[in-house]
């Protein structure tokens, strides 16, 4: 396994990790009341963002061809 497999698939792996991490914080009661009464926060669709972004990156990584070696 190549080192840039490698990398994509940890890439996948922590992108998929903190997207679920921030639809758990939309989800939480905390979050829900904090809405109800008018409150702002944007953690959990950062999160969701950033964990989608990170987890195609690491998508193209694992499944890319190599190049071949010029000689």
């Amino acid at each position: 396994m190549s080192g840039k497999t490698a990398g994509g698939l940890v890439l996948l792996v922590v992108g998929i990790g903190i997207a679920l991490w921030g639809i758990n914080v939309m989800n939480s009661f905390g979050q829900r009341l904090a809405r109800e009464i008018g409150m702002q926060d944007n953690t959990g669709p950062l999160a969701i963002g950033v964990g989608a972004v990170l987890a195609l990156i690491g998508l193209v990584l694992t499944v890319s061809k190599r190049s071949p070696a010029k000689s």
